[in-house]
């Protein structure tokens, strides 16, 4: 491998850390912005129950996913794994979260889902895209 490839390797991986970084923070601000606002509008309502679950798991799992991408040096070199495993536990969440708020059993509606953890990929090169 040339210096030059190198050198856009490690570009590209810290380039994808960072914004990786910045998603799961701002997934932070609006999962618990969420779980506030939910707590208030929707105040002894049946879809209280859920959200009051499922908004703090998924708050947890963007703290999470900022704080390995922030402190982890096994992150910063592994960005495409650890992407994909905040962009699969995001989307376990909130379909978890939205399953218990009504009978939605449309097989397009779970397999929405998959999305996020096939999109997380594009970034990557085409070895890590197949692999």
């Amino acid at each position: 491998m040339l210096a030059d490839e190198r050198a856009f390797e490690h570009f590209s991986r810290d380039e994808f850390r960072r914004r990786m970084e910045r998603t799961a923070l701002v997934c932070v601000g609006l999962f618990a912005s969420a779980w506030v606002i939910g707590r208030i509008v929707l105040a002894g309502r049946d879809l209280e129950g859920p959200g009051r679950l499922w908004l703090a798991v998924l708050t947890g799992i963007a703290l999470a996913s900022w704080l390995a991408f922030r402190r982890l040096p096994l992150a910063a070199r592994h960005p495409m794994f650890f992407g994909l495993l905040m962009h699969s536990a995001t989307a376990w969440g909130a379909a978890m979260h939205v399953s218990q708020m009504g009978p939605l059993d449309s097989p397009f509606f779970y397999g929405i889902y998959t999305l996020p953890p096939l999109s997380i990929s594009m970034p990557g090169r085409l070895p890590s895209r197949s692999a």
